[in-house]
């Protein structure tokens, strides 16, 4: 996996060999995301903890350290019981997720 760009709007350029599984891993997120903003509104910090946590690890694996980076903010706000940072990170990891797009690499 290459990653052309840190601007979702430009492409990550994925393995044809997982493009698919690619795809079902940013379908998936972004419905966690959205539930996780009840618990945010519920201030489950320990749900929202785990989320971050495992999404930091994932994300550079699949080929998009942004959403690492992200998962890392929102582990610290977590971490910290701080509603509005975790909002905030929530927020920024939806638009990534949604504006983000993926191409099949092609081999040489």
């Amino acid at each position: 996996m290459e990653k052309l760009d840190s601007n979702p709007s430009q492409a990550v350029q994925i393995e044809a060999d997982i493009f698919e599984l690619v795809e079902r891993f940013l379908v998936a997120k972004k419905k966690e995301v959205e539930s996780l903003r009840e618990a945010v509104a519920a201030k489950d910090f320990e749900a929202i903890e785990l989320f971050a946590h495992r999404i930091k690890g994932v994300g550079k694996m699949y080929g998009f350290p942004i959403v690492t980076d992200i998962g890392q903010r929102l582990e610290v706000a977590a971490k910290e019981k701080n509603k509005n940072n975790a909002k905030t990170e929530l927020a920024a990891m939806y638009l990534y997720l949604c504006e983000v797009k993926i191409m099949k690499k092609v081999s040489a």
